[in-house]
């Protein structure tokens, strides 16, 4: 019982310190208000049931695996999802790790440094990890022939 109230409390607090970047992510996707607090909240619920995360970095990721996997659910219509949406149909297909760095690095403008403290990852950790999931990008998009 002490795990789980210890769990309760770590996933309260990241969730607190993460709420700007959660909800923007999700705006992300859906480009609505409403829409963009109601993914976050099924994702963030949906990522506690699924993954017991012991580090931010795992919580992270498990939340934003939950937005890909229901933001259709949420998102706009095609003709209003804008530039980006080619880039959260890219996500859709990437490994978990890769896919948070892309969000965290290309959405939210986050530098490797800030990145790299907020996930609780050595730097080189996440230079190698970030490179790779810069690379899917540019192969998913020199693919659908999206880059000129």
């Amino acid at each position: 019982m002490e795990r789980l109230w210890a769990k309760k409390a770590c996933w309260q607090k990241w969730i607190r310190e993460e709420q700007a970047c959660l909800y923007s992510l999700a705006f992300f996707f859906t480009r609505d208000d409403g829409a963009a607090l109601r993914l976050t909240g099924e994702a963030v619920a949906s990522a506690y049931r699924v993954e017991p995360a012991s580090s931010k970095g795992m919580f992270l990721r498990a939340v934003v695996d939950q937005m890909c996997r229901l933001h259709p659910k949420y998102a706009p219509p095609a003709g209003e999802a804008g530039e980006w949406a080619q880039v959260a149909r890219v996500l859709l297909h990437m490994e978990g790790e890769l896919r948070l760095l892309v969000l965290f690095y290309l959405v939210l403008r986050f530098d490797r440094r800030l990145l790299a403290e907020k996930l609780e990852w050595p730097a080189e950790r996440l230079d190698i990890k970030l490179n790779q999931a810069l690379a899917a990008v540019n192969r998913s998009f020199l693919r659908e022939k999206l880059l000129v």
